[in-house]
């Protein structure tokens, strides 16, 4: 399985134990594909760095990146999405998803969420995804 994670996925797998951790741990144990744009990564490296994001051992934070580029295809998007525009950043994962040929992507964007499906393939928060996965 294919799957594209939004921005706030990855800085939630490195900051605190939970489901996004659990993904994480699923791609590293070869049971899913992780698939993540190069816009998104440099999202991923942006947002960690702001002060809110301090409590993050950056030592850990090194070896997660460290751990995502190596366990990760990294795409590069050729088609702009433009299908949100409250948050027009919500599209770099549309298209990480479209580009990676994604079976699903996985977020705990409100924006994202709402869509519920993009091309046809399921936008779901990390839990669920848990949930199928084992189902």
């Amino acid at each position: 399985m294919r799957v594209a994670l939004d921005t706030n996925v990855l800085i939630s797998a490195v900051g605190w134990d939970g489901n996004e951790r659990k993904v994480i741990e699923k791609v590293l144990n070869g049971e899913v594909t992780l698939i993540i744009g190069d816009e998104v990564l440099d999202e991923f490296h942006e947002v960690v760095q702001r002060q809110k994001f301090s409590f993050i051992d950056r030592g850990k934070l090194e070896q997660f990146i460290l751990l995502l580029t190596h366990f990760s295809e990294i795409v590069h998007p050729k088609e702009k999405v433009g299908l949100i525009t409250d948050d027009p950043d919500d599209n770099k994962v549309l298209g990480s998803y479209l580009e990676g040929m994604a079976d699903i992507i996985l977020t705990g964007d409100e924006h994202l969420l709402k869509l519920r499906t993009f091309e046809g393939r399921p936008i779901m928060k990390p839990a669920r995804f848990l949930k199928v996965l084992c189902e």
